[in-house]
C-alpha cells in the first residue's frame, strides 16, 4: 500500500526506498530537482504566473508540493548521513 489519501507515499516507505539508492542516484535526483527549481526561478523572473508554473510542473508529472517534499527528504538524507552530494 504505502500511500495515504493525499497520494503521497508514507515516510517509512520513502525512507526505505531512499536507503536503497546509491550515492550516484541520490546525486542525480538532487541535480534534477535543482534543474527544475532553476527553471521555475527563471520562469518567475520572466513573469510567468503561478498557474503557468503549476501547468509546467504537471506536464513533467510533479506538483510543487511534491518537488518541495523531495527537496526536504534529500536534505534530511544529507543530514542523517553527513553526506553532501
Amino acid at each position: 500500500m504505502g500511500q495515504n489519501l493525499s497520494g503521497m507515499t508514507s515516510p517509512d516507505l520513502i525512507q526505505q526506498q531512499l536507503n536503497e539508492l546509491s550515492a550516484d542516484e541520490i546525486a542525480m535526483a538532487k541535480q534534477s530537482l535543482a534543474e527544475i527549481r532553476a527553471v521555475i526561478e527563471e520562469l518567475l523572473a520572466a513573469g510567468a504566473s503561478e498557474e503557468e508554473i503549476m501547468q509546467i510542473l504537471a506536464d513533467i508529472g510533479i506538483t510543487l508540493e511534491q518537488l518541495e517534499f523531495a527537496e526536504r527528504i534529500l536534505a534530511q538524507a544529507d543530514q542523517a548521513t553527513g553526506m553532501m552530494v
